[in-house]
């Protein structure tokens, strides 16, 4: 269960105004929005000791989360299309009492949770609208509206998120019925015993001509190119979970895509069987759909697919093919626009359009500037990628800009961008493409960029995750402390830190009891595998070589505990002990 949540608050402290602090910049930085994104950043600035405010538009946190808000891009049918075990922050997965798909309400109670357990809500200033930002040389003017004057920062981050201003496509013609974006569809009341279009392909559009399967008298949608479909589940898992298996398997990429192609192909089978467009791109070049209920209400010809809209006549729709349909409500699932309408635009956009920014997060110029949360990842869940960004930026500030280092730091950047951008050439050339990366290999540019910046976390206070510790053995002043991926144990007036990796066996159901165990060292690595094979679903030689590789890398590191080795199996028990102990 999640811990109990306090309810939204009113306005927090407001920054003293730039003309107070003198001239000299304060050692603060100012991060814009309180969503995701904005708390990742918050959590790991507060781990590495940066001085920041969060200001957040809205009069409560959760950003696009949080249906309640303004601007909020969810709907009561709303779920996560990737699975929870991709979707947590890193050392703090969802609760193991969530589906594998949480709903939207869940994901704000996660977010939530997240904000309470590292003690975010205190530097979180509501109802905060940034109205304008601008560097200066000082560092940064921030404008907040209802205050007299800007205030003064030493950097920005920008975590306001891509999914505030609609994308409003047009088509020649006009239409007497009703046009209404997905951003302001509620739910399927919304359709009842209407004659329903539903324009653009991607996961909302798809959803949204689910929905009006159920309630809509006639439900036609309409895609620019076929799309792949990939159901939530194959071989009885979620499907990212295992496509993202593959993405690891080290064979070129094209195999890999090749694999995942065929191994769709085999479940579902090609695409116009149901009467949908054949892709013209391969899986994974674009965002795929992730749905299970798209495809049976097509096949039971509750949805009847279209191509491109042509032209309106009156509340007469004409199709690509020459196809036309009588319509009485258009709900334009197209997507959103990259918006920063607090700054400049030309400091984040080049003339032609694009991005200026590096590895989707540093500014070239202005290194105090960095963006957090603008990316669209195509294989997996955006939460731990968007805390692996957070990450970096803190330790970048962390580890200063000493003279000399910024050369090199923009010539790492450049290079891992490169890598980045040749990556991104294989997805369909498209403004939805601008921000996509994948999964794994954007997580692998990001680790080799913090391994270069010199800075290590701090020992600051943890806390549990929301896996909480119910089921240990464990007396509370042995709870262990984990926050960011690292696991601390104090023991025999010793601070150890044990980094595992986000995607290692480890980092499971559980996960905090047994580190726990483990680190007292009462359990061999063959109890462990016995312990976790239960939630680990790959093969248990795969799992053992995983635990036992963590372990031997923290004792090459000097870090495991010294007053066992766990690998003696000096203490070895029964499963039914293991069981007892509340591991299973």
């Amino acid at each position: 269960m999640l811990p109990n949540l306090s309810p939204p608050r009113a306005q927090g402290k407001c920054g003293e105004p730039t003309s107070s602090r003198g001239p000299t910049p304060p050692d603060r930085y100012c991060i814009i929005g309180a969503g995701a994104a904005g708390l990742t950043v918050a959590r790991n600035f507060r781990q590495h000791g940066i001085a920041f405010d969060c200001l957040e538009r809205n009069p409560d946190i959760g950003g696009l989360w949080n249906a309640a808000m303004p601007g909020a891009a969810v709907y009561d049918t709303t779920h996560l299309v990737s699975s929870k075990r991709m979707s947590g922050f890193i050392g703090f997965p969802m609760p193991a009492n969530y589906p594998d798909y949480p709903s939207h309400l869940q994901a704000l109670e996660y977010l939530r949770a997240y904000a309470d357990a590292f003690d975010l809500n205190g530097d979180i200033e509501l109802n905060a609208v940034v109205e304008w930002a601008e560097p200066c040389e000082a560092g940064w003017r921030v404008r907040v509206a209802g205050e007299s004057a800007p205030r003064a920062y030493k950097g920005v981050v920008v975590a306001n998120g891509h999914h505030y201003k609609p994308h409003w496509p047009t088509f020649p013609g006009s239409f007497s019925g009703e046009i209404i974006h997905a951003r302001d569809y509620v739910g399927p009341e919304q359709l009842a015993g209407k004659r329903v279009l539903v324009v653009g392909g991607g996961n909302s559009g798809c959803d949204i001509a689910a929905d009006a399967a159920q309630r809509a008298t006639r439900v036609v949608h309409s895609m620019r190119r076929g799309y792949h479909v990939i159901p939530k589940y194959m071989l009885g898992r979620p499907s990212d979970q295992l496509m993202n298996g593959i993405e690891k398997w080290p064979v070129p990429r094209a195999l890999r895509d090749a694999i995942c192609d065929r191994l769709l192909t085999a479940f579902t089978g090609p695409p116009e069987r149901l009467r949908l467009q054949r892709p013209d791109h391969g899986l994974f070049a674009t965002h795929p759909v992730v749905s299970q209920l798209y495809p049976h209400y097509v096949g039971h010809g509750k949805i009847h697919p279209m191509p491109n809209v042509d032209r309106f006549e009156g509340a007469t729709v004409v199709f690509d093919n020459g196809h036309r349909e009588e319509v009485d409500l258009v709900i334009y699932a197209t997507g959103y626009e990259i918006s920063i309408p607090f700054m400049d635009r030309c400091v984040v956009f080049s003339d032609s359009g694009a991005l200026k920014l590096l590895v989707n997060i540093f500014h070239p110029e202005l290194d105090n500037l960095f963006f957090v949360g603008l990316i669209q990842v195509i294989d997996g869940g955006g939460w731990p990628i968007m805390d692996r960004q957070a990450q970096l930026v803190a330790r970048f500030i962390a580890a200063g800009s000493a003279a000399g280092r910024r050369a090199k730091w923009l010539e790492r950047l450049e290079k891992q961008d490169r890598s980045i951008h040749n990556q991104r050439r294989r997805y369909v050339n498209s403004q939805r493409h601008m921000i996509e990366v994948a999964r794994n290999d954007y997580q692998k540019a990001l680790t080799r960029l913090q391994a270069t910046t010199g800075a290590s976390v701090q020992s600051v206070q943890s806390v549990q995750s929301v896996q909480t510790i119910q089921s240990a053995s464990a007396s509370p002043d042995r709870v262990p402390k984990h926050a960011n991926g690292y696991f601390m144990e104090e023991m025999e007036g010793k601070q150890l830190l044990y980094r595992l990796g986000a995607d290692k066996a480890l980092h499971l159901n559980g996960t905090a009891a047994l580190i726990w165990k483990l680190c007292d060292g009462s359990r061999t690595v063959d109890q462990v595998v016995e312990v976790l094979s239960g939630e680990y679903t790959e093969d248990a030689s795969r799992l053992r070589s995983d635990v036992a590789e963590t372990i031997e890398r923290l004792r090459q590191e000097g870090a495991l505990i010294e007053a066992r080795q766990i690998t003696r199996g000096e203490h070895r028990t029964t499963s039914s002990e293991s069981r007892a102990s509340g591991f299973e």
